[in-house]
């Protein structure tokens, strides 16, 4: 699984995680679910979605439309530090 570790001065505000499956919560309302099992899996890759402030997938933000697979741990940090640094305004577009 990823290692936390790599985001601490993210500061999340909640973390859970399962054998497959970390989900983080930041102080902006956005959270993020990183999975093992999803698109990249077969190659040790990651998948990460962008979730709301009710975590759910949400598909229309500045980071992303869509889930991103494929992604490597330097590329789920960098999207994490993305997420964390979106204004919370951006939910009510989201």
């Amino acid at each position: 699984m990823f290692e936390i570790s790599r985001i601490t001065d993210l500061h999340p505000v909640a973390v859970n995680h399962t054998a497959r499956q970390l989900r983080l919560t930041f102080p902006n309302g956005f959270g993020a679910s990183i999975i093992t099992d999803g698109h990249g899996a077969e190659e040790g890759l990651y998948e990460v979605a962008v979730l709301d402030e009710g975590g759910h997938v949400t598909y229309d933000t500045p980071v992303t439309g869509d889930v991103e697979g494929y992604q490597t741990a330097d590329e789920v940090a960098s999207l994490l530090r993305r997420i964390a640094s979106l204004p919370s305004s951006a939910l009510e577009q989201a």
